[in-house]
């Protein structure tokens, strides 16, 4: 997959708009609808997405992402599309009305026919919808095909919904609508060592705009060139700090080394229960215990 850096040459293709956060099994049936079109026609298929996720500037309370932009970028490779062209999200693009948005797409990209959701707003506070593309589409002679949402059961897939099981701690809800784990990827930064005098030494880190779960405590799986279980914890940690700023922390069990990287890939798999204060330091680490004994008997690395 190539990456059109905009503006660029003028390019024919079949292509797409969205934001595509997860790429979700509801994206991908959309993706899918886009490569055969773009078979049909011979043409290459191309992806136009937008980073930062725009909700990220409009929205206050954005709960984060589900995917960051190199995730992405992988799976719609992984996908066989042939091109992506990311639109930097910025106060100038968020206030184009619609219109002067697609104009500025089509001048430089001759599409052929335009793939996009059922649910597809676009332009200055995302106003223009399915009738202003349409018009649109008239005008500039391209074919638009709608792609309706796809469901499972009676529950229509969104990202939103995804974000908010992951937050519920409901994993193997947001596995499903996914089509695909939910992998964090953090970066690792210095702590206090709190952790290392109460006999287990975590890793601190600091989340970049990732959708969180609620505070807890959880069983995740750390992925490296060598899969870990591990403990992690979400929260104030009451029992050894009055500071009220959340914290991310994750002790890896049967680490036989230093971990030497400066970001961690994790999968949360289970949420073992609720950030509690305890009375003294041995009721936390007997809870400790607790957790990690769970973890080892109920999972395999």
């Amino acid at each position: 997959m190539k990456e059109l850096r905009f503006p660029s040459s003028k390019l024919k293709c079949v292509a797409t708009i969205g934001v595509f956060d997860g790429v979700h099994r509801g994206h991908i049936y959309l993706l899918e609808k886009l490569k055969k079109e773009a078979n049909f026609y011979k043409l290459p298929s191309l992806v136009i997405t937008f980073w930062p996720d725009p909700e990220r500037l409009l929205k206050r309370n954005f709960s984060g992402y589900i995917t960051d932009l190199e995730q992405k970028k992988k799976i719609f490779s992984d996908l066989g599309i042939d091109y992506i062209l990311i639109l930097k999200t910025n106060k100038s693009l968020l206030l184009l009305e619609g219109e002067k948005f697609l104009e500025r797409i089509f001048r430089k990209i001759e599409i052929k026919s335009l793939v996009v959701g059922e649910d597809f707003s676009f332009g200055y506070k995302a106003k223009a919808g399915l009738s202003t593309l349409l018009a649109f589409s008239f005008h500039k002679k391209f074919k638009l095909i709608v792609v309706k949402k796809r469901k499972i059961g009676k529950e229509t897939i969104s990202s939103s919904l995804i974000r908010d099981m992951i937050n519920k701690g409901k994993f193997r809800k947001a596995e499903t609508l996914l089509g695909r784990k939910f992998v964090i990827q953090m970066r690792i930064i210095s702590g206090k060592g709190l952790g290392k005098k109460i006999g287990f030494p975590t890793l601190n880190l600091r989340n970049e705009g990732f959708v969180l779960p609620s505070r807890g405590v959880y069983a995740v799986k750390i992925l490296n060139k060598k899969e870990y279980l591990g403990v992690c914890n979400i929260g104030f940690k009451p029992t050894v700090s009055r500071r009220k700023i959340l914290s991310v922390e994750v002790h890896i069990l049967n680490l036989d080394r230093s971990w030497s990287k400066k970001n961690i890939k994790m999968i949360f798999l289970k949420r073992l229960r609720e950030e509690k204060k305890f009375p003294d330091i041995e009721s936390l680490k007997k809870a400790i215990q607790k957790d990690i004994e769970f973890t080892l008997t109920r999972y395999r690395v």
